[in-house]
């Protein structure tokens, strides 16, 4: 009688006891599905490799390398580049190229080797300003030198102003030289023409007078080798 009196009792006992495990069991649930605050969210697109795993994802294996920035170049302003005078001394000038070469003197008056007809070696330098040397050695009884400095005038083209016609005219001054017992050292007036045959040769003719005791003129008739890189 006494058990059965306490039994209602035993029975409510025993459903809180089964309610509060069921509780307590839900709760531990709720807990381990809810994300932990403290962890940071990891972005969806990206994956975190584990230890001892290697990643096949395709965002991680598509991932561009970073880019090395490209060094300045610094540009040369070509107007700031010194210009070298294309006329320096050997090189050609506006009058044509230099040269070395042989002649023919053709003696038109004077007595002296300028005056008769021989042999002659002809040189053309061409120096800055459109002026060039042409030193000159006529062979016979008693050589003549001749040193004049010779101005090269460019004759404007028939069609294009700009363009040069081949024919080189040039007149000039020096001092020429007879050599032998009666050495003589006077003025020498020149003037001539010059006219490019191809890259390698070019024409010469021109007339020299030595203001000597007797007046020398001489007619100088030849060709001349450019100078290689001229």
């Amino acid at each position: 009688m006494l058990f059965s009196r306490h039994l209602p009792l035993v029975f409510g006992v025993a459903s809180l006891t089964v309610l509060g495990w069921s509780l307590s069991a839900q709760a531990q649930t709720y807990d381990r599905d809810r994300p932990q605050l403290n962890q940071p969210a990891q972005p969806p697109d990206r994956v975190v490799p584990m230890p001892g795993t290697s990643v096949t994802s395709a965002t991680t294996l598509t991932t561009e390398p970073a880019t090395t920035p490209e060094l300045e170049t610094t540009k040369i302003d070509n107007s700031q580049i010194a210009q070298v005078d294309s006329a320096d001394v050997g090189r050609a000038v506006l009058g044509g190229s230099s040269y070395v070469g042989i002649a023919a003197n053709i003696g038109l008056d004077g007595d002296t080797d300028l005056g008769d007809s021989n042999f002659a070696v002809i040189s053309k330098i061409g120096l800055p300003a459109n002026f060039s040397l042409r030193p000159s050695a006529v062979f016979g009884g008693d050589t003549v030198f001749l040193i004049p400095l010779t101005y090269d005038i460019s004759l404007p083209g028939v069609d294009v102003i700009d363009a040069a016609l081949p024919i080189s005219p040039y007149i000039g001054g020096g001092v020429a030289i007879a050599s032998g017992d009666d050495s003589q050292t006077d003025f020498l007036l020149t003037g001539g023409v010059d006219f490019p045959l191809t890259n390698q040769f070019t024409a010469t003719a021109g007339v020299n007078v030595a203001f000597f005791e007797e007046t020398s003129i001489g007619l100088l008739l030849g060709v001349g080798y450019n100078f290689p890189g001229f």
